[in-house]
């Protein structure tokens, strides 16, 4: 394990932004994400928003809004279970934000120890529906709920990976880190906690994990497609990509990193990448090549849980950029673990 898990960044850009001098127009988000290495739970990107958005866009849970302070959060989230089963909820509170983490939608996040522990709370009424309901189109909020409580540790197992420290150099660098919303940073970690759905017994797990946190500015309008992924293995070895395409369908943006033999992060040119081809994507099998330092690569993945639109289900208006976030099962050289992908791609595109 590398000697710090801070990297370049200081202890104190790991907690929510306060200062009420700071500009809210950039906007801030962290969000977080696990999976069970049964296969039976996942958080499929929690997301915590602040501040502004920009641009205002509509999400499935409703508009994106700008907020006249830091305190104020909205959440959103999906949590993947067996059988297609899926947990979801979104929800707008003054207040929400504190020193070490948030308090908002049933959640409360906390950072331990910046950029080495947080930990996760749930305690909540979401409305559950599933994979196949969302498939086809978004889901009425107002529907059937249940009790859930969750209880879950992310203890970091590499340093943040800073968007934008391993990514090609081209003419659309800058369209593509405008696209990220950089400043951003992401990190991979381990995990383990606790599921109570009302009416089950307790379930434990262990797993892995990762949270992200952006606070700069975003413009992802010209965005048409995107594909984000990234895992940590047993034995110390993680990847991480990003890819996103314009409205020709190129990808004009590409940043991919593997771990060394010493557990550093170095860059690789990814050769192949998955899509969002298909909107049932449950089983799908996916391959992810690069070109590295040592050669060529390939990492090999299938769909386990997935969920549209932060899990409220498909959204078929016409040049609606719809994502699919999921769990999925990757296998390198022999080695097998969980991660997470998303793919995200206007519908006009995405064969039904």
């Amino acid at each position: 394990m590398p000697s710090t898990l801070s990297g370049p960044l200081p202890p104190e850009i790991d907690y929510p932004i306060l200062d009420p001098t700071a500009d809210l127009i950039a906007g801030e988000n962290h969000a977080f994400w696990f999976f069970d290495d049964k296969h039976g739970y996942s958080l499929l990107n929690c997301h915590i928003q602040g501040g502004g958005s920009v641009p205002a866009g509509g999400v499935v849970a409703g508009a994106y809004q700008q907020f006249g302070d830091w305190a104020t959060r909205r959440i959103v989230f999906p949590m993947g279970g067996p059988d297609g089963a899926l947990y979801v909820d979104f929800a707008i509170e003054a207040a929400a934000a504190n020193s070490d983490g948030y308090a908002v939608g049933g959640w409360e996040f906390r950072c331990v120890e910046p950029f080495r522990r947080w930990t996760g709370r749930y305690r909540g009424m979401p409305r559950l529906t599933s994979r196949a309901e969302t498939l086809l189109g978004i889901i009425d909020i107002d529907g059937p709920r249940v009790a859930v409580e969750v209880d879950v540790d992310f203890e970091m197992v590499l340093p943040p990976w800073v968007q934008g420290d391993f990514a090609e150099f081209s003419p659309e660098r800058e369209w593509g880190l405008l696209a990220v919303g950089t400043p951003r940073y992401e990190q991979l970690c381990k995990t383990f906690g606790t599921v109570r759905i009302a009416g089950r017994e307790d379930y434990h797990f262990t797993g892995t994990g990762l949270r992200t946190h952006r606070y700069g500015k975003r413009v992802a309008t010209t965005v048409h497609g995107s594909s984000w992924l990234s895992a940590a293995f047993p034995g110390g070895r993680a990847f991480g990509s990003m890819q996103f395409l314009d409205g020709d369908g190129q990808a004009r943006y590409k940043e991919a990193f593997i771990t060394d033999a010493n557990g550093r992060m170095v860059a690789v040119k990814a050769t192949q990448t998955p899509w969002l081809e298909r909107l049932d994507c449950i089983g799908r099998r996916i391959e992810f090549a690069y070109e590295g330092p040592d050669g060529p690569g390939l990492i090999e993945g299938e769909v386990l849980h997935a969920a549209y639109n932060y899990g409220f289900g498909v959204d078929r208006t016409p040049g609606a950029l719809d994502f699919c976030h999921m769990m999925v099962r990757y296998r390198w050289d022999g080695e097998e673990t969980v991660g997470m992908m998303e793919l995200g791609m206007i519908v006009e595109r995405i064969v039904r």
